[in-house]
């Protein structure tokens, strides 16, 4: 069982300033943020700040959205979901075919040509994995590709 705290608003304006500052977008969270000793980091609902809940056996609370860990951030799928729509620098936009290599769990060739933001600033540290209207989670941009971070138990199968 891991400890969960929720953070007061100086520790999640810490985490608002790391993702504004790696994807360009100041993201206000409707709900509270928690996190463990770990750096992974939760979305959860304020109510939970009113509840006695650390004497209760909880194994997770709230939706994973996050690993924080010294002012680095990776988002989970769930989290690129949350902060993708918002985000105005480091975005990956790749094709259906692609995503679906990601989602086997290979990391994705990125062309010279489009290894570039919105703003025409090189790509840095992680990346949001982009196709269409949808987002796939993020990744570390290295050497013209991004490293795949699919866990294997939310993998497609390789013949899919």
């Amino acid at each position: 069982m891991q400890q969960l705290d929720i953070w007061p608003s100086k520790q999640a304006k810490i985490f608002i300033e790391a993702v504004e500052a790696q994807w360009g977008c100041r993201w206000k969270p409707e709900g509270a943020l928690a996190g463990t000793a770990k750096g992974r980091v939760f979305y959860v609902t304020r109510d939970l700040a009113n509840i006695d809940w650390r004497k209760l056996r909880i194994s997770s609370v709230g939706l994973y959205i996050s690993e924080f860990i010294e002012g680095k951030l990776r988002l989970s799928m769930e989290g690129s979901q949350l902060i993708g729509p918002f985000a105005t620098k480091n975005i990956v936009e790749i094709t259906r075919e692609s995503a679906k290599q990601w989602l086997k769990g290979d990391d994705i060739e990125v062309e010279d040509a489009s290894a570039e933001g919105s703003a025409g600033t090189a790509f840095k540290g992680h990346v949001i994995i982009k196709s269409g209207d949808d987002f796939f989670g993020s990744g570390p941009f290295k050497e013209g590709a991004i490293l795949n971070h699919v866990s294997k138990g939310r993998r497609l199968p390789p013949q899919a």
